[in-house]
């Protein structure tokens, strides 16, 4: 269950899977079956395995997994790594999140030269995550006895809509979720269900809220040409009569309110045509713009 607390974004995921794989490598197939006959077996209160159990149980505290009754003797708990289902589910979840969205936020280019180095690099890349994630679905199977056919999420479905305009409040009825306010804030419930481990906020669930031509500036954009991009846009937009109001300054310059880039965001998709002259200052179109110019002149001249 605290592996979840591990960053498995783009920047932390071989380091935090390292550690994973480091733990479900102690359980090889024999551990698994030596660990079932001891779980499996009634055992008596005063057994030294019950004590090391409950010891254990102690030290984990609200982390441990509660144990289900026994139909047969209420007195007593059946001890099975089934048990570790749930918190195996809510782990794998949380990776193969992360992975997804690391390549939804990848341009063609981008996907290309991340296969090509898992190719040539074992140990990176996205095939080198596709066989980590393969990897550790086959060790969860074993451990925590999920059937063979299991899929993190079956039929290619994910938790989240991270297509709504406010993804944060969405994610309110989402069982693993934290406790939010309707406008999307986390309540001081949702923030001590955070720190025991019992919530978890899915990667998939954050999506950007507002006008995206006011967006932060990325990585791979020129900071002075995206402000002078959206200047012309406004001014373009304005004189044109496409538009009424904007934000006329980028996300991140000036303290934003939840509730204004909520509405910021709902009125731009309702705006059918604006000019939008941001991917200029976006350093992967420019490689496009020689090979643009080579194909106009070969059509006109």
């Amino acid at each position: 269950r605290r592996a979840r607390e591990f960053d498995f974004s783009k920047e932390g995921f071989q380091n935090a899977t390292v550690y994973v794989q480091r733990v479900l490598r102690v359980f090889s197939p024999d551990v698994v079956k030596s660990l079932e006959k001891l779980l499996n077996h009634q055992q008596s209160p005063e057994s030294p395995i019950a004590a090391i159990v409950r010891r254990h149980e102690y030290t984990l505290g609200k982390y441990c997994p509660p144990r289900p009754s026994n139909p047969q003797d209420t007195d007593r708990r059946v001890w099975s790594l089934d048990m570790m289902q749930q918190d195996m589910q809510f782990l794998l979840e949380e990776i193969v999140l992360q992975h997804r969205k690391t390549i939804g936020e990848q341009d063609f280019f981008e996907k290309l030269g991340s296969r090509m180095q898992g190719f040539f690099m074992l140990s990176e890349g996205l095939l080198s995550e596709e066989r980590v994630i393969n990897s550790l679905m086959r060790q969860a199977k074993m451990i925590a006895h999920f059937p063979r056919n299991y899929e993190v999420f079956p039929n290619g479905q994910e938790q989240g809509d991270t297509n709504t305009g406010n993804a944060a409040a969405q994610s309110s009825d989402n069982a693993y979720s934290p406790e939010r306010e309707f406008s999307g804030y986390i309540t001081d419930k949702g923030r001590s269900q955070l720190f025991e481990g019992s919530k978890i906020c899915n990667a998939m669930d954050i999506a950007f809220i507002g006008d995206p031509m006011y967006a932060r500036v990325k990585n791979f954009e020129v900071g002075a040409l995206v402000k002078l991009a959206i200047f012309v846009s406004d001014w373009l937009n304005k004189y044109f009569g496409l538009v009424t109001s904007s934000s006329h300054h980028i996300y991140g310059d000036e303290d934003e309110d939840l509730s204004n880039l909520i509405k910021e965001q709902n009125d731009a998709k309702n705006i059918n045509f604006r000019f939008n002259l941001r991917f200029i200052a976006d350093t992967r179109n420019w490689l496009a713009f020689p090979i643009l110019i080579v194909i106009v002149k070969q059509l006109l001249f």
